[in-house]
């Protein structure tokens, strides 16, 4: 997912005028996207839209930035995972690592929708290219649609810094030691501030390991190492896994607003498969 971090969508999916829903007070007329429908069934949806507005605020963009440091490996590998909101499937998250020389070059695409009766009521698009050298990020591209609301954000080392410019504008990381949210690499959790890939914000950060457990991946129990990222003032709790034998990342998941629980599911789990 995503530093995950991002600027985060805590907010209902369907909005009006006292932010609860799109209703029209004089008539109870429900309006989804641009359809609309008979009282009986307006009734009906309207219970539904407010059980959703009440229980599923959500912040993908907590979990989401899962950008990457890449560890030796073979010139090609790929990450691939199926997204949950509970035990509803909402997307996917997929990762391209490519090695050449000294340089690896990830690229990355997400994309979730979230649907009631068909109509979608949240959309998250995001695609990103980065460049790491000597186990740092040396350069960032990444354009973001967190559900109407779009992000912009560029970087580049420098000898000395790190230079940004994202929806705010320019800004200097005062270091040229600089990683996204390396969720796929154990690397990462020796860090204390990471780059947010969506908005560009270094975000502090405690990564805490939790020691072995028993995951299962696809018909198999994996011995996988556990590790808890937080951040900063506790807005964000991240868990992710690791397998034990390989350090290859497993799967991540997170509580997110609503007490709802965001899951990857690893689809490719063998790296040597393409996409």
């Amino acid at each position: 997912m995503s530093g995950s971090q991002v600027d985060w969508l805590n907010e209902f999916w369907v909005k009006s005028p006292n932010g609860r829903g799109y209703v029209q007070s004089a008539e109870l007329e429900v309006i989804a996207a641009g359809k609309r429908f008979s009282r009986p069934f307006q009734a009906m949806l309207w219970l539904l839209l407010i059980w959703f507005c009440l229980g599923s605020p959500l912040s993908f963009s907590r979990v989401y930035a899962l950008e990457s440091n890449v560890g030796e490996k073979g010139p090609m590998e790929y990450f691939k995972f199926q997204v949950f909101l509970d035990d509803r499937e909402i997307g996917f998250h997929h990762f391209r690592v490519e090695r050449a020389a000294d340089l690896e070059t990830v690229r990355i695409e997400a994309d979730f929708k979230v649907e009631v009766f068909k109509i979608p009521f949240y959309k998250y698009r995001h695609e990103n290219t980065e460049q790491w050298r000597g186990g740092w990020l040396e350069s960032i591209s990444s354009t973001t649609n967190d559900n109407g609301k779009r992000y912009k954000l560029d970087g580049q080392r420098r000898a000395a810094d790190f230079k940004i410019e994202n929806n705010e504008g320019l800004r200097t990381l005062e270091s040229s030691r600089v990683m996204s949210f390396a969720y796929w690499n154990k690397a990462f959790t020796r860090q204390k501030q990471l780059l947010n890939a969506q908005n560009g914000e270094y975000v502090s950060v405690e990564i805490k390991p939790c020691g072995v457990e028993q995951l299962r991946v696809g018909e198999k129990l994996v011995e996988a190492e556990k590790y808890q990222i937080f951040s900063e003032g506790g807005e964000m709790e991240v868990s992710v896994w690791y397998a034990k034998d390989t350090s290859r990342w497993l799967s991540l998941q997170s509580r997110v607003a609503g007490d709802r629980l965001l899951r990857y599911r690893a689809v490719v789990v063998d790296e040597a498969e393409s996409p």
